[in-house]
């Protein structure tokens, strides 16, 4: 009788191909993060409403379909925010149309639906970095330190003089 070979393929090496290839891909591909905006958000609180707001402490700033950045209906260049808002809140020429305290200075951010998201990110950093600031030079005046090395008693005395309040809202195309 004549033996019989079977036909059998060795799939030790295609394990071993497969195995390689997967490892490859997994070094060789780029995760994308996404880019954010930290936002530590007030405590809740049932039956509260906010008062109203004086023209005054309201700081208009939109961002517009084209990405264009309007502060109180002016067109201005991103860089330009940071110390525009700092200006705002501190108001050093103590001018009847800023706020008299800057715990009382709201800013008012309102983006349309066609407003690029990595935009409005960068709009909404420049905000944060202007109060940053405002508290940083605080602490050092004050303290004789920044706002991040100061103890957490002290932090709350800042932080409460630089309260940072955005209203957030998207406008329509009504109220261009």
């Amino acid at each position: 009788m004549r033996k019989r070979h079977s036909a059998e393929i060795n799939t030790g090496a295609m394990a071993d191909i497969a195995f390689l290839l997967l490892i490859f891909f997994l070094v060789a591909t780029e995760i994308n993060q996404d880019k954010a905006v930290s936002v530590i958000l007030p405590k809740y609180h049932e039956f509260t409403t906010p008062g109203p707001i004086s023209k005054r402490n309201l700081l208009k700033i939109k961002i517009n379909e084209d990405n264009e950045i309007l502060l109180n209906g002016e067109i201005i260049a991103l860089n330009k925010v940071k110390l525009l808002v700092m200006d705002f809140v501190e108001n050093p020429q103590k001018s009847m149309l800023k706020p008299r305290e800057p715990e009382n200075a709201v800013i008012s951010l309102m983006n349309d639906i066609r407003t690029s998201y990595e935009d409005y990110v960068q709009l909404y950093a420049q905000i944060k970095l202007a109060y940053q600031t405002l508290r940083n030079d605080y602490s050092n005046q004050q303290f004789g330190k920044s706002f991040n090395a100061l103890s957490q008693d002290k932090k709350k005395i800042v932080a409460s003089k630089y309260k940072i309040k955005i209203s957030e809202a998207e406008y329509s195309i009504a109220q261009k």
